[in-house]
């Protein structure tokens, strides 16, 4: 008896047991672990395309974010000045139960925007006062005249601005810097354990009282008018730690 050639046999294998063929379903085949193929349904492979893409996505976003933080860094907000405001009302600072301390030194400078008074302590810093009179007097009380239009009165107790025998523990007892705010420094009274100076500004202007350590120091800081620097100059610097005093 021939056979048709439409009539298909189905492969053998070697127990003589026909094999099923998978049928196409669009799917990939694959070999499971039992060893059968199996084929992956087309929503599977859709989802993990989709999965894939979209970590490729957040990649090249992040990419793209750093290179971007690179080329346009954030703008860095201007920080305010440190130390207290400048003013022009009266502050003091009290330092109860300190021994006397010895002025043994002054020194002036002019600074960026301002002009500065060091007053040097053999200890830690005594009581003190600062702010404007309508005059400087000395320990008789007569007025001393000091250049400038206005007078900033700076007193310290208990302190004393001598040596046995009544010279000066600090210098000279006045001097004239003329800077742009500053024009005098005066040594007014040194009696019974209390010193007064006086300085002669250009005009009242806002100034701030700071203590510094090492060497012990009250500085006082006078507002000058804007000025234009030369080229080069250099502004002086305080290379000593300051300690702001609030009122």
């Amino acid at each position: 008896m021939h056979r048709s050639r439409d009539c298909i046999e189905p492969d053998t294998g070697a127990d003589g047991y026909p094999q099923k063929t998978p049928i196409g379903t669009g799917g990939a085949a694959i070999v499971s672990t039992s060893g059968h193929r199996e084929t992956k349904r087309p929503k599977e492979v859709a989802a993990l395309r989709s999965l894939r893409n979209l970590v490729l996505l957040v990649l090249a976003g992040a990419f793209l974010l750093g290179v971007w933080s690179v080329h346009h860094p954030q703008a860095v907000k201007p920080q305010a000045p440190s130390g207290p405001a400048f003013r022009t009302a009266a502050v003091s600072e009290a330092h109860g139960g300190r021994l006397t301390a010895r002025l043994i030194g002054i020194q002036t400078s002019r600074q960026e925007g301002f002009d500065r008074v060091e007053f040097t302590f053999d200890r830690a810093p005594p009581s003190w006062r600062v702010g404007y009179a309508s005059a400087i007097r000395d320990a008789a009380g007569r007025r001393l005249a000091l250049r400038g239009r206005a007078l900033l009165a700076v007193s310290f107790q208990p302190a004393v601005a001598h040596r046995v025998g009544g010279d000066s523990s600090f210098g000279p007892r006045s001097r004239t810097p003329a800077y742009d705010a500053l024009q005098q420094v005066t040594l007014a009274s040194d009696l019974e354990g209390r010193v007064q100076f006086g300085l002669g500004l250009d005009t009242r202007t806002g100034f701030r009282v700071l203590e510094a350590s090492t060497p012990s120091r009250i500085i006082v800081d006078v507002r000058a008018p804007s000025r234009p620097r030369a080229a080069g100059a250099v502004a002086t610097t305080q290379p000593y730690p300051t300690h702001p005093r609030y009122p």
